[in-house]
């Protein structure tokens, strides 16, 4: 049985018309306004309100399978509207405001991208069996991870609570030593800052090879202070899914307290909030996240290779859609043109999945510091590249490995990826300031969480 109810759907209806009048009132009371700048300068609710018309628009016309073509362009042209809203208004509200706004306008917009590929193959004489297939957009909105990332070994239907509270202790502990490090690391690179360069990291590099003029100061110092925040962006990254966890773990825990063994004698059932369908939904869904998935983040300074960190350890919640919306559409786009090659039209499927992330990138860029630099499309591109080499360079990688784990322990081998590592290591720090410097030269418009560290005090 489908989990969203006709209340659900109403309540849609209800929440889009009121926030359409609210703008349409807003225009025909306050007509000079909107003629006096564009785009017109508009107090913050009403900024809000126009963002959330054409996501909350998709949402209602997602409930239902896409069975014309006209309905799949009313969708990418409500796609395109949610992403340039936020865009043509970047900078003209505080900047905690339109961070976020620009942050989950990014993050969703692939959503509703995925929703659109997957769906566009509804067609006015659906099948039978097309029609249990299908899923709401709504319902995906919290479906970003791999099948794989299901650690299926040690998979639990239903924890107890003694399990619950087990766990929200070792995150508890987890999260604090993470954010003993992240002051840390923040309070060094506050007070010991670096000048950044205005110019794009990649138009110095091709001056430093046409030119010979150095691309940057490279000490010890500066190089610290790069890898500084590239460690800091990666705990604050971090502390995103931990909090997101510990949340989790709170719901999941007021949802197994009830003495009731069954989904309609609980509280929240019973009240109306939720049918007994969406509470087990619900639980279930809360159950998967915080014990049989693993972290967004898994270590991915002991990758052994570039494929490991983007493919398994580094931010894997974006895995499968760089796979659908860049990999799988640049490979078979070679294929099509009669493209022989597996290798060249994986390796052109590597640059797509590339190439996809690091629009999203620039976009953010662009949202929240009104600037293109191309340095994040240099950065990523750089790290296909590298990953593309990398394997036809170490081809045999995965036969020694076969081998080696026949033969035991071999010093040859774990000096071999003791060395490769290095290299990888070096490499991306050469790289690094591609990605940092953008952020770094606007650090003025970060709202950065902080207990002991004023990030704004000693800015170069």
């Amino acid at each position: 049985m489908h989990p969203l109810t006709k209340k659900d759907s109403y309540s849609l209806y209800i929440l889009t018309t009121t926030l359409f009048v609210y703008v349409i009132n807003f225009a025909i009371t306050n007509p000079t306004i909107l003629t006096k700048e564009f785009p017109p300068k508009l107090p913050t609710t009403v900024f809000l309100s126009l963002y959330f018309i054409p996501k909350l628009l998709f949402i209602i016309l997602s409930l239902e399978p896409i069975k014309t073509r006209k309905r799949c362009y009313t969708l990418i042209v409500l796609l395109f509207l949610y992403l340039i809203i936020p865009l043509s208004y970047r900078l003209k509200y505080h900047p905690g405001i339109m961070t976020n706004v620009i942050v989950f306008t990014g993050i969703y917009s692939f959503k509703m991208s995925l929703f659109i590929k997957y769906n566009r193959k509804y067609l006015p004489d659906t099948k039978i069996n097309q029609q249990k297939e299908f899923t709401p957009y709504i319902l995906t909105l919290n479906s970003w991870r791999h099948d794989s990332d299901i650690e299926s070994k040690t998979e639990i239907e239903e924890p107890t609570m003694k399990q619950v509270d087990e766990k929200t202790k070792s995150r508890v502990l987890v999260f604090i030593w993470k954010l003993m490090i992240y002051e840390a690391v923040l309070y060094l690179f506050a007070n010991f800052p670096q000048k950044v360069p205005e110019r794009a990291y990649q138009i110095r590099m091709i001056e430093y090879f046409t030119k010979g003029i150095p691309i940057f100061t490279f000490t010890a110092a500066s190089l610290f202070h790069y890898v500084s925040f590239f460690i800091f962006f990666f705990l604050y990254l971090s502390f995103h899914y931990d909090i997101i966890v510990l949340f989790s773990l709170l719901a999941l825990r007021c949802m197994i307290t009830s003495q009731s063994s069954t989904p309609e004698k609980h509280i929240l059932v019973k009240s109306g909030l939720l049918t007994p369908i969406q509470f087990s939904l619900l639980k279930n869904y809360f159950i998967t996240y915080t014990f049989n998935t693993k972290h967004c983040f898994d270590n991915p300074w002991i990758s052994k290779n570039p494929r490991e960190v983007w493919s398994s350890r580094w931010h894997t919640m974006f895995a499968e859609t760089l796979k659908e919306l860049g990999y799988l559409p640049f490979r078979n786009l070679c294929i099509s043109l009669g493209i022989t090659s597996r290798k060249f039209c994986n390796a052109m499927g590597v640059l797509g999945a590339f190439f996809i992330s690091s629009l999203l990138h620039e976009y953010y860029i662009l949202g929240m510091f009104n600037m293109i630099t191309g340095e994040h499309l240099f950065f990523f591109m750089s790290h296909g590249l590298i990953m593309i080499v990398w394997e036809l360079v170490f081809t045999s990688e995965r036969e020694d490995k076969m081998k080696a784990e026949k033969e035991g322990y071999n010093f040859r081998k774990y000096a071999g990826v003791f060395l490769k590592w290095l290299l990888m290591l070096v490499v991306y720090i050469l790289i690094i300031p591609a990605f940092a410097e953008p952020m770094i030269r606007r650090m003025d418009l970060w709202i950065i969480p902080s207990f002991f560290t004023d990030i704004h005090k000693n800015l170069v």
